[in-house]
């Protein structure tokens, strides 16, 4: 995992399955990061994320609820992410955004641009593309250049294969929560638009840019 590499994350991951059909889980997956095996869920249960749906006698029974604690250096969960559905995932960017509260890249990441009366609006995907039910976010960053805006601008957006929620403002930018709903789709597109006022003038304008969102591939077992 680069991303969390690169922020000095580290990662381990923990299940009920013995060592050996975690051994070749994480070769037929290519997994590098630490797999931790608690056959008897006792971790599992201490930490209270035993999927307590599967009843005692069922064969599941012992598997955690999916989902991830992030932890500082001193052990502190700061933030948790846990999911009835096991599909649903935070790709790596809104982890380490989110979560860890640091700054992240996005270069190369798929983004779309418009400009009008001196005011930019760009919306930049953060993760190269999205797979079903993965959680990532909308950058969207307004840049004024000879021109000042008077009061809020007003964002929305909307979604097409992808659901979008409501704009927050986060350290100097505007995020958006996008989720990929559609399993048969090639693309998904968000639009998002911005209402605005330019000092010294009321009449109001609208900028808007319509990003298409590649999606991905689920991970599948890698062929011998």
């Amino acid at each position: 995992m680069p991303d969390f590499e690169a922020a000095d994350v580290w990662v381990a991951a923990i299940s009920n399955d013995p060592v050996g059909a975690i051994a070749q889980f994480c070769a037929e997956h290519g997994i590098t990061y630490d797999f931790l095996s608690d056959e008897r869920s006792v971790l599992i249960g201490r930490l209270g994320i035993l999927n307590d749906l599967i009843e005692p006698e069922d064969a599941l029974h012992g598997i955690p609820f999916p989902g991830a604690y992030l932890l500082d250096e001193r052990g502190i969960v700061l933030q948790k992410y846990f999911h009835r559905e096991y599909q649903v995932r935070e790709v790596p960017a809104f982890v380490l955004a989110e979560g860890f509260g640091l700054p992240v890249s996005l270069e190369g990441y798929p983004r779309a641009m418009a400009e009008q009366d001196g005011v930019r609006l760009e919306v930049v995907l953060g993760a190269p593309d999205l797979k079903f039910r993965q959680r990532a976010q909308l950058h969207v960053r307004l840049d004024v250049r000879d021109a000042a805006i008077a009061g809020e601008p007003a964002f929305t957006a909307s979604g097409e294969g992808v659901t979008v929620g409501p704009p927050r403002a986060v350290r100097g930018e505007t995020r958006l929560e996008v989720n990929l709903v559609e399993r048969e789709v090639d693309a998904a597109r968000a639009h998002v638009s911005v209402r605005f006022r330019l000092a010294g003038n009321e009449a109001e304008r609208e900028v808007g840019v319509e990003l298409e969102i590649p999606v991905g591939e689920l991970n599948r077992a890698r062929r011998a």
